[in-house]
C-alpha cells in the first residue's frame, strides 16, 4: 500500500506542537491539533506511479516488518524458536524472514531500480534499529536506504506513532522535499489518533 504526505501540511502541523509532552493547556491544544490536522488532512492515497513523482525531492519510506519481510521479524525474535533460528542458521533465517531466495532476489531488483532512479529510501519501524540493520546487512540490502529509524529514533525524537516521525522527516528535509511515499501493511500507521 502506498501513501502520499504534502509535506507542506507536515510542516503546519509540526509548528502546531509535536510530540510535546509537557501537560499544560496550551501544548495539549496544540497535540490535540497536531492529531487533528493529520488525521484530517495530511495523508491521500497515491494514485501515480512511482515515475511520476519528482525525483530530487521525494523520499520513498518503507515500514520493515510484513512490508519489506514475509515473516514479522520482530515478532520472531521475540520467542526461543527465533533466536535459536537465528543463531543456528542465520543465513536461512533471514531467507525465511525475507521470503526466500526468490522474493528476495525480486526485492533487490526492485529497491535497485529506485535507488538508481536517484531516490533515497529509508525504513522508518517499530522494530529495534540493530535488528533491522543486521537482517539488511545480511542479506546485502542495507548499502540501499540512506537511514533506518525504529523504536529508538521515535523514542529518542520523542514522538509517538510512525506519521509523527513522518512529520519530522519532513520538517528537518525543510525546502528539499515535497513528497514523501510512505509503504506500510498496517493502515494504523497512517493516522494519528486522538
Amino acid at each position: 500500500r502506498r501513501q502520499c504526505m504534502p509535506v507542506g501540511l507536515l510542516r503546519r502541523a509540526l509548528d502546531l506542537g509535536i510530540g510535546s509532552r509537557t501537560r499544560n493547556a496550551a501544548a495539549m491544544e496544540r497535540e490535540r491539533q497536531l492529531h487533528h490536522a493529520a488525521a484530517r488532512s495530511t495523508w491521500k492515497p497515491l494514485t501515480t506511479q512511482f515515475g511520476s513523482l519528482p525525483v530530487a525531492s521525494t523520499h520513498i519510506v518503507f515500514d520493515f516488518d510484513c512490508t519489506l519481510t514475509s515473516i514479522h521479524m520482530y515478532h520472531a525474535l521475540r520467542g526461543g524458536e527465533g533466536q535459536a533460528a537465528l543463531r543456528r542458521e542465520p543465513g536461512q533465517f533471514y531467507s525465511d524472514i525475507f521470503g526466500g531466495d526468490e522474493r528476495l532476489a525480486k526485492l533487490r531488483t526492485f529497491l535497485g531500480q529506485l535507488k538508481e532512479r536517484g531516490l533515497p529510501l529509508s525504513i522508518l519501524s517499530n522494530g529495534f534499529e540493530k535488528e533491522i540493520e543486521a537482517a539488511l546487512r545480511h542479506v546485502e540490502l542495507l548499502d540501499v536506504f540512506v537511514a533506518v529509524r525504529g523504536a529508538e529514533s521515535q523514542m529518542a525524537s520523542n514522538v509517538q506513532d510512525k506519521p509523527h516521525m513522518l512529520a519530522l522527516l519532513a520538517l528537518q528535509a525543510e525546502d528539499e522535499l515535497t513528497h514523501i511515499v510512505f509503504v506500510d501493511d498496517d493502515r494504523r500507521g497512517r493516522k494519528c489518533e486522538l
